[in-house]
């Protein structure tokens, strides 16, 4: 894979130069393009605990706006992540 960091520096340099010069878009030649997709592919699926598998609804008492994992038996947000999250 690519070098992560210069990626996202040459497109964050990209993207600055853009709205720098009033454009409504990234000047990207397509190499660059697929650099990015490929690091996006890359990366881990984040998945909220309202979407995760492992999401047993919601809890009572004082933790009302909460919902228990059923994997760690913990009372986590919904919009709370983990590593274990699997969407349903």
């Amino acid at each position: 894979m690519p070098d992560r960091g210069k990626i996202i520096s040459d497109f964050e340099h990209e993207v600055f130069k853009a709205h720098s010069e009033g454009w409504d878009f990234v000047d990207l030649t397509t190499e660059d393009a697929k650099k990015i997709l490929e690091l996006l592919k890359g990366q881990p699926e984040i998945v909220r605990c309202k979407d995760c598998k492992f999401n047993s609804g919601k809890c009572n008492g004082l933790y009302l706006q909460f919902v228990t994992c059923y994997k760690t038996g913990s009372p986590h947000k919904e919009d709370w992540f983990c590593a274990d999250g699997e969407r349903q």
